[in-house]
């Protein structure tokens, strides 16, 4: 067997595999864009307020992951993907950037324990989005965060939200746990607002 048959064997194997983790999964993993990174890392303190790890739940390839690791050195990342062609992917670009603080988990991100979270991070979509929420609710300390790129959280009142400057004009919620009482676990996001003095210098809240 030739070594292009063998790279092309297993670049379709790669294929496949992610077609059959998209049917599981419900989404293809598909990478957060620039846009949508820099503004998810501009809403976010440069300082948490409460102790403890940052999580990635649906790490997909990584990139999110590897910058939150850049921005909060002194704590732990973890990550989770159920994929794993994007998961092996990302587990090399650690390897490279050598991201110590970084860990990344093949599983699902509902058995993720959130009871030391500080940071939660999600890019998911709707159905997975209304199985975390009774989690973020019944795991979550008080003061964490939780930020979601393109889907909210439903029945939770967001303390900020904004649109990337990308094709999409992609919708980032930021939700603080024990803000204010969850409105009815059916009702979507509110409409979305453009919401002022929020910077790089870190996260506003009314």
């Amino acid at each position: 067997m030739t070594p292009n048959l063998l790279v092309l064997i297993g670049t379709l194997a790669a294929i496949a595999l992610c077609g059959v983790y998209t049917v599981i999964t419900g989404i293809s993993p598909v990478p957060t864009s620039p846009a949508v990174q820099s503004l998810i890392l501009s809403l976010v303190p440069g300082e948490l307020e409460l102790a403890g790890e940052v999580f990635e739940l649906g790490s997909g390839w990584g990139n999110l992951a590897m910058a939150l690791g850049d921005t909060y050195s002194d704590r732990v990342v973890e990550a989770f993907e159920l994929s794993p062609i994007p998961l092996l992917f990302a587990l090399a670009w650690r390897l490279l950037r050598r991201h110590r603080n970084v860990n990344l988990h093949w599983g699902d991100i509902l058995k993720a324990d959130l009871k030391r979270a500080s940071l939660v991070v999600c890019y998911l979509h709707p159905a997975a989005m209304s199985r975390l929420a009774p989690k973020f609710a019944a795991e979550l300390r008080p003061g964490a965060l939780v930020v979601c790129n393109f889907f909210g959280v439903p029945g939770w009142e967001p303390v900020a939200t904004m649109r990337a400057r990308d094709q999409d004009a992609s919708p980032v919620y930021v939700y603080r746990a024990g803000h204010s009482p969850a409105r009815s676990r059916a009702a979507p996001p509110p409409p979305l607002q453009e919401t002022p003095g929020c910077g790089p210098s870190g996260l506003w809240f009314p």
